[in-house]
């Protein structure tokens, strides 16, 4: 057994404090046996077969079975309720299908292995789909130029990579993708635990089937005209063999008609999700049609962004039996700059991030995959390792987990703002994040799936939500601070308290209901009937406190040197930027909440504006300066 330490970067120094080595002499536990309540916890791999090196998949075992046994026990153990893998995507394909030809086999359905061994261990599968879709191409082998199936780009371009960009819209393509789902929910329909079909929704290795990939794309002669067709406009065509036509449409549709273009794409993309959940239902009327989507540059208009490629979130989830699944944010920094791994940060501390793909009523779906750490053979090739000259070259695909409690902040801030009712974490190798995260989903499976309400007087940094029936009063607290936080409840008269997780029955002084509250912590509770929440007082520790008042007056000041020599630097986004982050930085500082008061000061162009002008705020991160 070898251990080694990489380092992420030339001239960057690979260290670690401890190494643990754990044993199992035994079966793994279920975190929770009984009692879960509704919500969701998904364990999701982003590559087909990967799942099988990270639980040891044998030579001799063809069919997988000790490996997805494995799995399914880890995420059992770890508290995960959903098996998430990619069934088809680049070149893989886990089950049989006709549709698959390229890289399926028929004697291979490694799909039904995991939904055996789902059932076997009291999990849902949800597989997600991304195909390659290499069959399509194969249709227009000897077409010209630009293929009738492909989008073309606004400067008539059509995608080289593999897969291309196909045409969402060409009736052909859209027929192969629904027959392509209906098959998989056909096949897999006998399953219990079968949840319905994912469609990832990524510009990464984009087949484009569901979505038109951008605002750049989608300017070939079938699209444009559809468009006119359908809209009375008269977008000029332009000649067949001019190659022109393309950029002189996109000025036009810009010019004239940019919003009804936009419009019409995502009102398309919207029916053909109506269309493939026709689909699934025809196969199994419970099975419901799930949508991941991913980071959709340029992220600093993520909205905008998604709406330019077709895909209009509030469109979508206003289909029923359609649900999107927001992971736009990744976790774990592979990247040295503060300023690189900021903009992927911001998707987790921007509030407006976190509800654009459930929008700000609706309770959130989220899943955080790894930003990987890849070395392959080239940078460390076996026999640097010290294995013999004929070993066989590997590369290893995995992520810099958060330590310790920070592993939670992720989810504890995804529930704080939205009440989410399913998370999940995920990627190529180890995904299941640190010890502490089975403390966080004891409290968090116990909860009904059905929408809290959240109270006005604790928001932010401890978050209370609350639900009351006729039977009990349910409610949470989740801190998404770094730092302790003390709450007190005042509660009705004759209150009963429960915690949920552990039914241990607590002890209220004058009807007073005392929580501490660890960094990141979430615990739930049930209270008596008619038992209401009166009042919600936080306590956060004064030197932090003190430490985010500094912060934002700093930060005040320097938006008010408007005539100073260091505000010269900057142009006027970033004045503008400035004024208004210190705005919303101070409005949040005197209504209590303190988190969004610091997070406001820590987004990507808040950092590039500091760095620029050689100037932070008191211990907001400066990689260069003393303050």
């Amino acid at each position: 057994t070898r251990v080694t330490l990489l380092n992420a970067h030339d001239g960057r120094h690979a260290a670690a404090s401890k190494i643990r080595v754990y044993r199992l002499d035994g079966p793994l536990p279920p975190l929770v046996t009984e009692g879960t309540a509704g919500r969701q916890f998904v364990n999701w791999y982003e590559e087909g077969t990967n799942f099988l090196s990270m639980y040891g998949a044998s030579d001799k075992d063809p069919s997988a079975t000790a490996a997805a046994t494995r799995w399914a026990s880890a995420v059992r153990y770890a508290g995960g309720t959903i098996l998430a893998p990619t069934v088809a995507v680049y070149s893989f394909a886990l089950y049989p299908s006709s549709y698959h030809r390229a890289f399926s086999r028929p004697d291979n359905d490694l799909l039904r292995r995991l939904l055996l061994v789902a059932e076997q261990y009291g999990l849902k599968v949800l597989p997600e789909l991304h195909p390659r879709a290499d069959e399509l191409s194969w249709l227009h082998t000897l077409s010209p130029d630009p293929k009738p199936n492909l989008l073309v780009s606004k400067d008539g371009k059509t995608s080289a990579g593999l897969p291309p960009l196909f045409n969402p819209l060409y009736p052909a393509n859209q027929d192969w993708y629904v027959g392509m789902i209906g098959e998989l929910a056909d096949r897999y329909r006998d399953s219990p635990v079968l949840l319905g079909v994912n469609l990832r929704l990524m510009q990464w290795a984009n087949p484009a089937l569901n979505n038109l990939h951008s605002l750049d794309w989608g300017y070939d002669d079938y699209t444009v005209e559809l468009f006119n067709n359908d809209s009375g406009r008269a977008v000029p065509m332009g000649e067949p063999g001019d190659k022109s036509r393309f950029a002189a449409r996109y000025r036009w549709l810009m010019a004239n008609a940019r919003a009804q273009w936009i419009d019409w794409r995502c009102r398309k993309i919207a029916a053909l999700y109506t269309r493939i959940r026709d689909r699934v239902r025809q196969a199994r009327p419970d099975l419901k049609v799930y949508s991941t989507v991913f980071r959709w540059e340029p992220a600093d208009a993520a909205l905008d962004a998604l709406r330019g490629a077709g895909i209009d979130p509030a469109m979508l989830r206003e289909i029923d039996g359609v649900e999107l699944i927001n992971a736009a944010h990744g976790y774990g920094r592979n990247e040295a700059d503060a300023l690189t791994t900021q903009a992927n940060r911001d998707a987790l501390i921007d509030p407006h991030n976190l509800t654009s793909v459930a929008g700000a009523a609706a309770h959130g779906n989220f899943l955080t995959g790894a930003n990987y750490l890849e070395i392959t053979e080239a940078v460390a090739p076996p026999q640097s390792l010290g294995f013999p000259a004929n070993t066989k070259l590997t590369w290893t695909s995995a992520v810099s987990n958060p330590a310790g409690r920070h592993h939670l902040e992720r989810f504890a801030v995804e529930l704080a703002e939205t009440d989410a009712k399913l998370m999940g974490d995920g990627g190529n190798g180890y995904s299941l994040g640190q010890p502490v995260l089975r403390e966080f989903l004891s409290e968090y499976l116990r909860l009904p799936a059905e929408p809290f309400s959240l109270r006005a007087d604790a928001r932010d940094p401890v978050a209370v939500w609350e639900r009351a029936s006729p039977e009990s009063l349910l409610f949470y607290a989740v801190n998404r601070e770094r730092y302790p936080v003390t709450i007190e409840l005042t509660l009705t008269a004759n209150a009963s308290v429960v915690r949920l997780a552990s039914s241990e029955k607590l002890s209220l002084l004058e009807g007073h209901l005392r929580i501490d509250l660890q960094p990141y912590q979430l615990l739930a509770f049930s209270a008596n009937r008619g038992t209401r929440i009166l009042k919600v007082d936080t306590r956060v520790p004064p030197a932090q406190r003190d430490l985010v008042t500094s912060q934002v007056r700093w930060t005040e000041t320097l938006a008010g040197e408007q005539q100073d020599k260091w505000l010269t630097r900057l142009d006027e986004a970033e004045k503008n930027l400035l004024e208004t982050t210190a705005r919303e930085a101070a409005n949040a500082l005197d209504r209590g909440y303190l988190w969004r008061a610091r997070t406001a000061l820590e987004s990507r162009g808040m950092l590039s504006l500091f760095r620029k002008l050689n100037r932070h705020p008191p211990r907001v991160r400066d990689d260069s300066v003393t303050n």
